[in-house]
């Protein structure tokens, strides 16, 4: 009777076989390569649709930063005066308003608290 030791699925025996030991280490390290590779493959989709997710979201950030810009740029000085603020600020409103920058005029946290 052969000793075998047991090494994934295929047996490794000590005694002569008709296939070597190294023959069921080759096969086990195969199948571990498999594994090793497919969880290696699954992160790195993840990690690029988590990279497609976040430049989409940049993207669409500025594009309601420009919508509010342009809102903005055709309103008169007097308007905006009114609304309390210069023409020359008129970006970083825009970038306030959608969260692109951080939210320190009074105003504009007064208007985002207010919208849905």
């Amino acid at each position: 009777m052969r000793k075998s030791l047991q090494v994934g699925r295929h047996p490794v025996f000590s005694a002569p076989s008709t296939r070597p030991a190294s023959y069921a280490l080759y096969h086990a390290a195969r199948a571990h390569r498999s594994l090793v590779l497919g969880n290696l493959f699954i992160a790195m989709i993840r990690a690029a649709g988590a990279i497609v997710r976040r430049a989409y979201a940049g993207y669409q950030q500025r594009r309601k930063a420009r919508a509010v810009y342009d809102a903005l740029r055709h309103l008169d000085d007097r308007m905006l005066r009114d609304l309390g603020f210069d023409r020359s600020e008129m970006s970083s409103v825009a970038a306030e308003a959608t969260g692109a920058a951080a939210r320190e005029r009074v105003r504009v946290l007064l208007l985002s608290s207010s919208s849905p």
